[in-house]
């Protein structure tokens, strides 16, 4: 009967232990994720609107 119980612990154990670990991996997946998305959609925007002051600097000079 011991033996049943720390069969069952060591089961049990494992369970946590392994659901401790997968948990991190999602997390650690899931924020890296959400990092290169908003790198990519920063380095979109700042392409579009990185050349706007340039371009109103040229037609301000060009009135003047």
């Amino acid at each position: 009967m011991y033996k049943l119980k720390t069969k069952t612990y060591r089961i049990v154990k494992f369970v946590k232990s392994f659901t401790y670990w997968l948990k991190r991996k999602v997390i650690l997946i899931l924020t890296a994720f959400m990092i290169g998305i908003s790198n990519g959609m920063y380095n979109e925007s700042d392409t579009i609107n990185g050349y706007q002051p340039k371009i109103e600097q040229r037609d301000k000079d060009k009135t003047d």
